[in-house]
């Protein structure tokens, strides 16, 4: 992405956030309503100065410009359910807004797929067909529900041929320090791999609250961890198809294998024990250290 249409995504996305027009924005950046038309197009790039005064204002990291997204100034809050129809001037379809339990910073490896991978005439079709505004997305401390990610996954099935063979790109983009944030550094200081483990449970409510992870020693092989993804009540509410379950399932065991080998060097065996219920993504992953 070019630095320019990364300082539009987010300037965009932090105005509609704020719940501002392009003209209340230049009044009080004292500027004219068309820089900032012309900004948010990406035809140009702010001065430092107007871009320090406008990320004070929306209280915003100035890195937001090199990252392309938006993340927390300060320490990142743990994810609560919610049902917010609307925030700022974006709107949440009622389907989505139900049971809000899914940070877009937990999104943010399947949309930085499609994003590299659809050109954005396309990327923005699916956004429509799915009544919702592509720059929510930009901004991790927004919320949406798991119901969205389901059929986010199934338009990429139908519309980018999105198969299993793609796991291993999203995978390694959800690894990268840009799909944690300011997390990232957690998962740096672990020292071994049961630490590691440990620390990756600890963060696991600051990317959503959809499900309780539990861990346990295997009680059948030795040297082993069992690692429980339990739905939550709320995830009852929500439908995906047996492609989509098997499809996420899959990223979440090839997730952890580069998980521990990027961050503990550490090859580990990951083995989905059970298939999820129908319409529940949740499962039970062996860890064999």
């Amino acid at each position: 992405m070019r630095d320019q249409d990364k300082f539009a995504a987010v300037f965009r996305s932090a105005r509609k956030r704020l719940g501002l027009t392009q003209v209340q924005v230049a009044q009080q950046l004292e500027v004219t309503q068309g820089s900032i038309s012309k900004l948010e197009k990406g035809l140009y790039v702010p001065d430092i100065f107007l871009w320090l005064k406008f990320t004070q204002m929306a209280k915003i990291p100035v890195r937001s410009c090199e990252w392309g997204y938006i993340d927390w100034l300060d320490a990142p809050k743990k994810i609560e359910l919610t049902t917010a129809k609307k925030v700022g001037r974006f709107d949440i379809p009622q389907k989505y807004a139900e049971a809000q339990g899914q940070s877009i910073r937990s999104l943010s490896p399947i949309l930085t797929y499609s994003t590299q991978n659809l050109s954005s005439k396309q990327s923005e079709k699916i956004f429509d067909s799915l009544d919702l505004d592509s720059d929510f997305f930009v901004d991790y401390r927004n919320q949406i529900n798991a119901q969205f990610l389901y059929d986010y996954v199934d338009q990429l099935f139908n519309k980018a041929d999105l198969k299993e063979k793609n796991l291993d790109e999203i995978t390694d983009l959800a690894v990268s320090p840009f799909c944690h944030g300011n997390i990232f550094s957690a998962y740096t200081q672990a020292k071994t791999t049961e630490e590691l483990l440990a620390t990756y449970i600890d963060q696991v409510p600051y990317y959503h609250c959809d499900f309780d992870y539990t861990l346990s020693k295997s009680e059948s092989k030795t040297g082993a961890y069992d690692l429980s993804l339990t739905a939550k009540e709320h995830m009852s509410k929500f439908q995906a198809s047996n492609e989509v379950v098997d499809f996420l399932t899959e990223f979440q065991k090839r997730f952890l294998e580069k998980f521990f080998m990027k961050f503990a060097d550490t090859s580990i065996n990951v083995k989905a024990l059970d298939r999820p219920q129908s319409g529940v993504p949740g499962c039970t992953i062996r860890f064999q250290m």
